[in-house]
């Protein structure tokens, strides 16, 4: 088990959880996860695509953190 900020990282897991104020959301490998086309996860990743896409991360490996509601 690895708890992870990155989306890249979690790319490569067997299994990834999605937690949201301390609730579980979402369970499911990356590719399942993005294939749903909703939820947390999902929109975490179209943001990091949107990002690495348009070059706006802080730090060369994915995009700024998530602010706001999340």
């Amino acid at each position: 088990m690895a708890a992870m900020i990155r989306l890249s990282t979690a790319e490569v897991a067997d299994l990834v959880l999605v937690f949201d104020r301390s609730r579980l959301v979402d369970v499911g490998s990356h590719d399942e996860l993005v294939a749903r086309g909703s939820g947390v996860y999902h929109g975490l990743h179209q943001a990091w695509l949107g990002n690495t896409r348009t070059g706006r991360s802080t730090n060369g490996s994915g995009p700024p953190p998530v602010t706001g509601d999340r």
